[in-house]
């Protein structure tokens, strides 16, 4: 696996990346909720994948 510039760029500024992914009902949308609320920590909005 090699990393990018962006992946460069978010180890230089100290910050680290997680992608995590759940079945729908599972606890995913409390667990983004939780972790996202330190106001340093940002994620993207849930995605649907097509039917």
């Amino acid at each position: 696996m090699s990393l990018n510039a962006s992946d460069h760029a978010f180890a230089a500024a100290g910050k680290h990346c997680l992608f995590l992914m759940g079945v729908p009902r599972s606890g995913t949308t409390w667990l983004r909720q939780t972790l996202t609320a330190p106001p340093d920590v940002g994620a993207s909005q849930e995605s649907h994948p097509p039917a």
